[in-house]
Protein backbone atom coordinates (compact mmCIF):
# COMPACT_ATOMS: atom_id res chain seq x y z
CA UNK A 1 0.00 0.00 0.00
CA UNK A 2 1.66 3.30 -1.29
CA UNK A 3 0.37 7.10 -0.19
CA UNK A 4 1.17 9.74 -2.06
CA UNK A 5 4.90 10.41 -2.63
CA UNK A 6 5.81 6.33 -2.94
CA UNK A 7 6.65 6.01 0.56
CA UNK A 8 4.97 2.55 1.97
CA UNK A 9 2.48 3.29 4.71
CA UNK A 10 3.95 0.51 7.17
CA UNK A 11 7.22 0.06 7.99
CA UNK A 12 8.99 -2.03 10.50
CA UNK A 13 10.46 -0.76 14.06
CA UNK A 14 13.74 -2.63 14.74
CA UNK A 15 13.75 -2.77 19.26
CA UNK A 16 16.75 -4.49 19.35
CA UNK A 17 19.63 -4.42 17.17
CA UNK A 18 21.09 -7.71 15.87
CA UNK A 19 24.75 -7.95 16.67
CA UNK A 20 24.64 -6.24 20.46
CA UNK A 21 24.36 -9.46 22.08
CA UNK A 22 20.69 -9.84 22.33
CA UNK A 23 17.87 -11.61 20.11
CA UNK A 24 16.46 -9.42 17.27
CA UNK A 25 13.62 -7.90 17.49
CA UNK A 26 11.08 -6.01 15.54
CA UNK A 27 7.49 -4.23 15.51
CA UNK A 28 5.10 -3.58 12.69
CA UNK A 29 5.13 0.03 12.32
CA UNK A 30 2.27 3.16 10.68
CA UNK A 31 4.62 5.13 8.71
CA UNK A 32 2.90 8.80 9.79
CA UNK A 33 3.64 12.88 8.97
CA UNK A 34 2.60 15.28 11.73
CA UNK A 35 3.81 18.50 10.76
CA UNK A 36 6.19 17.74 7.86
CA UNK A 37 7.93 14.99 10.12
CA UNK A 38 7.68 11.47 9.18
CA UNK A 39 8.12 8.99 11.79
CA UNK A 40 7.01 5.13 12.38
CA UNK A 41 4.73 4.37 15.27
CA UNK A 42 4.71 1.04 16.24
CA UNK A 43 1.45 -1.07 16.17
CA UNK A 44 2.62 -4.56 17.53
CA UNK A 45 4.21 -6.07 20.36
CA UNK A 46 7.76 -6.61 19.71
CA UNK A 47 8.22 -10.01 17.54
CA UNK A 48 11.61 -11.75 18.33
CA UNK A 49 10.26 -14.87 15.20
CA UNK A 50 9.20 -14.94 11.90
CA UNK A 51 6.11 -16.78 12.80
CA UNK A 52 5.15 -13.68 15.85
CA UNK A 53 5.51 -11.54 13.29
CA UNK A 54 3.72 -13.61 10.36
CA UNK A 55 0.72 -13.56 13.02
CA UNK A 56 0.73 -9.74 13.62
CA UNK A 57 0.97 -9.45 10.11
CA UNK A 58 -2.10 -11.58 9.86
CA UNK A 59 -4.17 -9.25 12.76
CA UNK A 60 -3.61 -6.20 10.70
CA UNK A 61 -4.66 -8.24 7.70
CA UNK A 62 -7.63 -9.04 9.58
CA UNK A 63 -8.40 -5.57 11.47
CA UNK A 64 -7.79 -3.83 7.75
CA UNK A 65 -10.18 -6.31 6.25
CA UNK A 66 -12.64 -4.88 9.43
CA UNK A 67 -12.29 -1.38 8.09
CA UNK A 68 -12.84 -2.35 4.04
CA UNK A 69 -16.47 -4.19 5.28
CA UNK A 70 -17.29 -1.10 8.14
CA UNK A 71 -16.38 1.19 4.89
CA UNK A 72 -18.02 -0.83 2.19
CA UNK A 73 -21.44 -1.02 4.54
CA UNK A 74 -21.27 2.78 5.42
CA UNK A 75 -21.28 3.14 1.37
CA UNK A 76 -24.20 0.79 0.54
CA UNK A 77 -26.01 0.97 3.50
CA UNK A 78 -26.31 -2.58 4.12
CA UNK A 79 -25.96 -4.29 7.34
CA UNK A 80 -23.53 -5.69 9.99
CA UNK A 81 -20.75 -7.43 7.77
CA UNK A 82 -19.39 -10.79 9.12
CA UNK A 83 -16.24 -11.23 10.16
CA UNK A 84 -13.13 -9.72 8.09
CA UNK A 85 -10.98 -12.75 5.93
CA UNK A 86 -13.96 -15.11 5.82
CA UNK A 87 -15.52 -14.69 2.68
CA UNK A 88 -18.10 -16.98 2.27
CA UNK A 89 -16.25 -18.14 -1.21
CA UNK A 90 -13.63 -19.48 0.58
CA UNK A 91 -13.37 -22.82 1.04
CA UNK A 92 -13.02 -24.58 4.83
CA UNK A 93 -9.78 -25.54 4.82
CA UNK A 94 -8.55 -21.67 3.59
CA UNK A 95 -11.50 -20.67 6.35
CA UNK A 96 -9.20 -22.20 8.94
CA UNK A 97 -5.69 -21.00 7.47
CA UNK A 98 -7.29 -17.40 7.83
CA UNK A 99 -8.84 -18.13 11.48
CA UNK A 100 -5.85 -20.17 12.79
CA UNK A 101 -3.15 -17.14 11.75
CA UNK A 102 -5.62 -14.72 14.48
CA UNK A 103 -2.78 -14.97 17.14
CA UNK A 104 -4.95 -14.11 20.31
CA UNK A 105 -6.98 -16.88 21.50
CA UNK A 106 -10.41 -14.64 22.54
CA UNK A 107 -10.36 -12.53 19.05
CA UNK A 108 -9.98 -16.30 17.68
CA UNK A 109 -13.06 -17.82 19.37
CA UNK A 110 -14.87 -14.70 18.35
CA UNK A 111 -14.23 -14.91 14.48
CA UNK A 112 -15.12 -18.42 14.28
CA UNK A 113 -18.40 -17.89 16.20
CA UNK A 114 -19.22 -14.96 14.01
CA UNK A 115 -19.44 -16.97 11.09
CA UNK A 116 -22.60 -18.21 9.80
CA UNK A 117 -23.56 -21.84 11.23
CA UNK A 118 -23.33 -24.08 8.04
CA UNK A 119 -19.35 -22.28 7.07
CA UNK A 120 -18.87 -23.02 11.70
CA UNK A 121 -19.88 -26.73 10.66
CA UNK A 122 -17.97 -26.96 7.80
CA UNK A 123 -14.56 -26.27 9.48
CA UNK A 124 -14.86 -27.73 12.44
CA UNK A 125 -15.41 -30.49 9.77
CA UNK A 126 -11.92 -30.27 8.36
CA UNK A 127 -10.61 -29.08 11.58
CA UNK A 128 -11.61 -32.54 13.45
CA UNK A 129 -11.13 -35.04 10.54
CA UNK A 130 -8.10 -33.14 8.69
CA UNK A 131 -6.08 -31.48 11.69
CA UNK A 132 -3.55 -32.80 14.38
CA UNK A 133 -5.82 -31.77 17.42
CA UNK A 134 -3.92 -32.76 20.19
CA UNK A 135 -1.46 -29.78 19.66
CA UNK A 136 -1.60 -26.01 18.48
CA UNK A 137 -5.18 -24.34 17.29
CA UNK A 138 -6.96 -27.54 16.38
CA UNK A 139 -6.97 -29.33 20.17
CA UNK A 140 -7.87 -25.33 21.07
CA UNK A 141 -10.73 -25.82 18.71
CA UNK A 142 -11.33 -29.60 19.51
CA UNK A 143 -11.40 -28.74 23.56
CA UNK A 144 -13.75 -25.60 22.73
CA UNK A 145 -15.80 -26.51 19.81
CA UNK A 146 -19.36 -27.53 20.80
CA UNK A 147 -20.97 -29.75 18.32
CA UNK A 148 -24.55 -28.98 19.46
CA UNK A 149 -24.50 -25.39 18.85
CA UNK A 150 -21.35 -25.69 16.31
CA UNK A 151 -20.09 -22.63 18.61
CA UNK A 152 -16.44 -22.21 20.48
CA UNK A 153 -17.21 -22.05 24.14
CA UNK A 154 -15.17 -19.18 25.64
Amino acid sequence: MKERGGRSLFDVVVTKQPGTGQEPEVRLGLRCVIAGETTVCPISPPCSSDEQLRAEVERVRLDLDRALERGRTALVGAGEPEAPGLDAELPAEELWRVLEAVPDDDLFVERFNEMEEDRRKKVAEHVLTSCNVFSGRPALFSSRYDAETALLQG
